[in-house]
């Protein structure tokens, strides 16, 4: 993993995948995909790998209760939105290849662990 400060992770590739560090403990708070830098240079596109598509956050509690007492199951999200902070001081951790492919391993071993049909896509 690596740390870019704000400038260079604007210039990183859409598809990149990050995690936004809040102080420069060991990780950061959710796991994300970089989009597209926008044209003033400032802000980028991102998709958070860590949420689930509730359609509007008015519904996000009435979901999250559904899918805590009744066992709703919910997708994960698939909107890109604008990241939306300016601060200089702003520090990514990007994953590097090495990272990515023990990541893969973990995934991978998951799949074999989820019992039964194929889950997600639509809330159920």
């Amino acid at each position: 993993m690596r740390i870019f400060n704000k400038k260079e992770f604007l210039e990183l590739p859409s598809g990149t995948l990050y995690t936004p560090m809040e102080d420069l403990s060991c990780g950061g708070d959710y796991l994300a995909v970089k989009g597209d830098t926008l044209i003033n240079g400032l802000d980028f596109y991102t998709l958070c790998l860590t949420e689930w598509e509730c359609g509007s956050s008015e519904a996000l509690p009435i979901l999250a209760q559904l899918m805590t007492h009744q066992g709703v199951i919910a997708p994960l999200n698939s909107f890109e939105c604008r990241e939306g902070r300016y601060e200089n001081g702003d520090r990514y951790l990007v994953y590097e290849k090495y990272d990515l492919e023990k990541l893969k391993e973990h995934i991978e071993r998951a799949l074999t662990l989820v019992p039964g049909e194929e889950r997600g896509g639509e809330i159920r």
